[in-house]
């Protein structure tokens, strides 16, 4: 049951694993989930092997603290995604980084995304202040003329931003689950009604957002979807057979090490586990 929800520990595995996604008409992302207490030089070195294995046109998921928010470590990998023309989702931070995440994410989508998107922001919905960080995002797209890559989270942190004492106005969480709910299709609903260089994917297996989604894009086919690998999957297929676009995220690494970003993914899709289990 492990392998379900990873591809392996090795590039190759994802890559393998990313075919049979291919082959089902998804997108794969290809997610190096290692967190702390890796070698900050083998992280270097597997992106590395990132950028040399992974195909031309290829979505893959970034996650800023392995580099220490350090942009010269960044640029020589991202240029080198970028020349393959490549889409780097730059996943999301826990509260003690999110200053360092948003100055660094903002400055690299307006070096990277002035002709396309390059760059993806997460923006986690269950933050009281997401709704007008996006908004703020969204106006200075339009001020400084470049693209805006969105992916919308409902949050892979509630579990452990939850427990710190969030006394930063500008930084508090929703207490239940119905506000982040409506937040995040709040921000779908405002996505949709506004005009502007972007492209978005509404990370999310809230069977809501999902309908609400797929609904706007009868009228205006803006956001593609996108589910983590292993959940959900049946209602996606369906999506994918509606000619909807449909990503999945495929981790792996060394087991060892992923047990942080699968301890989060447990919290964050207990609906969801209880879903294929009954």
């Amino acid at each position: 049951m492990f392998f379900r929800y990873i591809a392996g520990n090795h590039i190759k595995h994802a890559l393998r694993k990313s075919q049979i996604i291919l082959d089902y008409n998804k997108i794969p992302i290809i997610n190096f989930c290692v967190e702390t207490n890796y070698p900050q030089q083998k992280i270097i070195d597997e992106f590395k092997h990132i950028t040399h294995y992974l195909p031309k046109h290829s979505k893959i998921a970034l996650k800023l603290s392995l580099f220490d928010f350090k942009i010269d470590l960044l640029h020589p990998i991202l240029e080198k995604l970028i020349s393959k023309n490549c889409k780097i989702l730059v996943d999301a931070e826990n509260h003690n980084q999110y200053e360092n995440y948003s100055k660094l994410t903002n400055e690299l989508i307006y070096f990277y995304n002035k002709d396309q998107v390059n760059i993806y922001k997460t923006y986690q919905m269950y933050k009281t202040n997401s709704f007008d960080e996006l908004e703020e995002d969204v106006i200075q797209s339009k001020i400084k003329n470049h693209y805006l890559g969105i992916k919308l989270v409902r949050g892979a942190y509630y579990q452990e931003d939850k427990t710190k004492k969030l006394f930063n106005q500008n930084f508090v969480l929703y207490q239940n689950k119905k506000d982040t709910d409506l937040n995040y299709n709040k921000a779908i609903l405002y996505l949709f009604n506004h005009s502007l260089k972007k492209s978005i994917i509404n990370a999310t297996h809230n069977q809501e957002s999902i309908h609400l989604s797929y609904l706007l894009n009868q009228e205006k086919k803006i956001f593609e979807f996108a589910h983590l690998m292993g959940m959900n999957e049946k209602k996606y297929d369906d999506l994918v057979k509606d000619k909807q676009i449909v990503n999945v995220y495929v981790p792996y690494g060394p087991y060892q090490y992923m047990i942080p970003y699968l301890t989060r993914r447990l919290y964050e899709n207990l609906d969801t586990f209880y879903y294929m289990i009954k």
